[in-house]
């Protein structure tokens, strides 16, 4: 017998989403949207692009001509980027004096991320009373989460705090406050 889910995926800084229809069981072969918003005439493509808020009818039919429909809803989600601990490294060649930061950013849960993302670093070194301001871009990646990796200084036996503020391609900004940078060596005399 035929059975298949249908995926939401909502768009970054879209106002609509996809949907893709999987099947568990059964050989579809077409595919409508037989109430909602929007209809769709039947089509062999799983995937329907462009769906606003709503209440849909999906109806799949088989090689055998039997059909399935389905009720799926479609609500945007809030877009939202969370930021993971940090993981320090050594940087290639060893430099004492700098140390390798790496975390990942990730979507809320049924959104993608929007890029391209702005990242600000501000580190609060030790003995500089401003910020030192790092910042970059990352154009492409992936759409659910993306590991993000800079330089930064290192001081023997000095921690020191920094804060990262993202700007998605929706131009939503996130401030994430408060990482620590540990000193990762020791000089002992």
């Amino acid at each position: 017998p035929l059975s298949y889910s249908v995926k939401v995926l909502n768009q970054a800084c879209a106002t609509t989403s996809d949907i893709s229809i999987l099947a568990q069981t059964g050989l579809p072969a077409t595919y409508e949207i037989i109430s909602g918003p929007l209809l769709f005439p039947y089509q062999t493509s799983n995937t329907f692009i462009g769906l606003p808020i709503g209440v849909y009818k999906v109806k799949v039919i088989d090689v055998c001509g039997n059909s399935v429909v389905q009720n799926f809803t479609i609500s945007l989600s809030t877009t939202f980027i969370s930021v993971s601990q940090p993981t320090f490294s050594d940087v290639v060649p060893v430099d004492c004096s700098k140390i390798q930061v790496t975390q990942t950013i990730s979507s809320a849960p049924n959104t993608v991320l929007g890029y391209p993302i702005s990242i600000r670093y501000e580190l609060n070194l030790p003995g500089n009373p401003s910020a030192t301001i790092i910042n970059k871009t990352v154009s492409s990646g992936d759409p659910l989460s993306q590991d993000i990796t800079e330089v930064f200084p290192n001081f023997v036996n000095q921690n020191y705090s920094y804060t990262i503020t993202i700007t998605d391609a929706c131009g939503k900004t996130y401030p994430v406050n408060n990482f620590q940078v540990n000193s990762q060596l020791s000089l002992v005399g």
